[in-house]
Formats: C-alpha cells, structure tokens, sequence
C-alpha cells in the first residue's frame, strides 16, 4: 500500500469517527425538542426530517451504506404521520412523544454499533428497526376506535372477549401439566424478566384508551365482565375502589391515573384479576382482545431516557398485527396497590 493511500485510510477512519459522533450529538438535541411535539407538532417533525437528510448524506459521504437506509425509512414514516400528528389530540401525542424518543435514542445505539470497528452492516441495521416499526402503528385513538367499531359491527356487534374460563384454562397450560399454575406462577413472579428475545412467550392482549397493551398471562386469574364496585369513602391515590371478587374485597387500580375516572359508570368496561407476588388486585380494561403465544418475540426495553412519567409502567415494547402494544409491569402497579 503506497503512502498516499494509507493517508486517504487515515482521512477516512477520522472522517467516519467524526460523522458518528455528530449524528449522536444530533439526535441527542432532538430527543429534547420531543417534548414540544404537543405544541409545534408539524414544525418538529419537520426539523427532525431536515436532520435526517443531513445525516444520511454525511454517512453516504463516509461510505455507511446501511444506515442511510434506516434513515430514508425514518423520513418516509414521519411524513405518512404527520397529518395524523397534526390533527391528534394532545393525550394521544404523548404516547406518540415516548415512541418518537425511543427511535432516537436507538439510532444514537445505532451509531455506538457502527463505531465498534467503523463496519455498518445489515444486520446491525435490522436490529435498530424495531422502535421505527413500533412507531408505525400509533394512531390517534379516535381512528383506533373508529376501526374497532368497524370491526365490532362486521362482526354482527359481539365484543371479542376472553372468557374468564379461556384465560384460566390458557394460564395453566402455560403453567404445566401437572396444572400447578399457582406454583408456576409464584416461580415465574420471582425470575428477574428482561425484555429481548425470548421463546415461548404468552400474553394477555387488551385494549385501554384506544392503545394497545399486555401481561404476561401467568400473572392473570381471571378476566371478568363489568360488575359493581365498592367506592371507598375517601380519595385514595392507589385504588379506585373494591371489587368483590367471589367474597374476597379487591383494590381496583388504575393503570396510568391520568385523569379522575367514575367507577360507578363503567358499564361497559372489563376487569382483569392479577396476582403478583401471592398479593392480588384488578384493573379495568375498554376490551380484552385474545390470548397470543408468540413462538418467538422481539421485546423493545423502554430507556429511562425516553419514559415519561405516567408511563412508568411500561415495561416493553413489541408489534402486533402492525400496532404498538405496550407491557405492562405489573410489579410495578402491584407495589401501588
């Protein structure tokens, strides 16, 4: 190799270093501007579309071949969500904002990946593409539930309902054989679970406010059609009330207590009974969809970075049928009540 070509190395290695460490910084400003996104909406994605095109022809100028793709990915989404960010009402935009961080804050991981060896591959690309498809699937809740009741009224107006005997029968399947799900159940409660890619994995999927959620369907005793709730005489932050569940006096809890909700006026909502750690407790849900076992599942983990504060519940992050689901920890809500 001539020495002037050992410069041109040199030139490039120092180049491509530079690209990624400003693309970093870059992202790592417009994670802050994510915050605006319920105020300026069309002017921040704009901003953050504007980035990306300076990025992706610093990275084609630093010979990245892969990332610059991930890139004109993330441009083509947010131009095809803008109209719906735009005209969505603001509590429909904070989730938006918590998914919008969280592609940020993987394309900086993205960056960290290449620096290893300054290689850009294929394979790293797909593994950053998870958040950009979870993304995918937001919609304002006023269209979600436009096509739920589309849905509903194709199907003759039947809610899709997991009976409470389906939901039991399907724990202890999970659980054994031997039809011990307590004692699986208990087991599984004390494993530290971390999100990522696992076989084998069964949840509860449900519907809440016009977003998508899951629990693990261990964690489920039983999911019951609406029936009347004890209000306590007193405001309590950690429980909506009582749920006589055969005898047993029940906390009823709500998910994300963003808003003051009646529990009395619920008729048409669902509870689903957990039990975590031996404690129980029940939370009421807009409609329970179906019982899934993925053979193979892609958990995204939720960054500090990117939480927002009535979403510290939120555990994880994977697609189903081409919408975000979200989740849920229920230690975490368990703790509460």
């Amino acid at each position: 190799m001539s020495e002037e070509q050992q410069d041109q190395d040199v030139f490039l290695l120092e180049m491509q270093k530079s690209c990624l460490e400003a693309i970093k910084e870059g992202y790592g400003q417009l994670m802050g501007r994510t915050s605006e996104i319920a105020t300026l909406r069309a002017e921040v994605l704009k901003e953050i579309t504007e980035k990306n095109k300076e990025f992706i022809e610093d990275l084609e100028n630093s010979k990245f071949e892969f990332m610059p793709k991930l890139l004109e990915e993330f441009n083509e989404l947010l131009k095809e969500k803008r109209g719906q960010v735009i005209s969505a009402e603001e509590t429909d935009l904070v989730v938006f904002e918590f998914m919008l961080s969280d592609v940020l804050q993987n394309l900086i991981f993205y960056c960290d990946d290449i620096a290893k060896g300054l290689i850009d591959t294929e394979a790293k690309r797909e593994s950053r593409q998870l958040p950009i498809v979870i993304l995918k699937g937001w919609a304002p809740a006023s269209e979600t539930q436009a096509e739920q009741n589309s849905d509903s009224n194709a199907d003759g107006g039947d809610e899709s309902v997991v009976s409470e005997n389906e939901a039991v029968a399907e724990k202890q399947n999970v659980a054994g054989s031997d039809g011990s799900a307590e004692g699986s159940q208990e087991a599984t409660q004390e494993e530290e679970t971390t999100p990522g890619k696992e076989e084998g994995k069964t949840f509860l999927i449900f519907q809440l406010r016009g977003n998508q959620f899951a629990i693990p369907i261990e964690f489920v005793v039983e999911v019951l059609k609406w029936r009347n709730v004890v209000p306590l005489p007193y405001k309590n932050p950690k429980a909506l009330g009582l749920l006589n569940f055969y005898g047993e006096m029940l906390p009823v809890v709500e998910l994300f207590n963003s808003a003051e909700v009646d529990v009395t006026d619920c008729e048409k909502k669902y509870f689903v009974v957990t039990q975590v750690k031996g404690e129980r407790f029940s939370f009421f849900v807009d409609k329970v969809d179906q019982v899934v076992t993925f053979d193979e599942l892609e958990e995204q983990p939720v960054s500090e970075q990117s939480s927002l504060s009535h979403l510290k519940v939120i555990r994880s992050l994977f697609s189903y049928e081409e919408q975000l689901t979200m989740v849920v920890d229920l230690n975490r809500i368990g703790a509460a009540a």
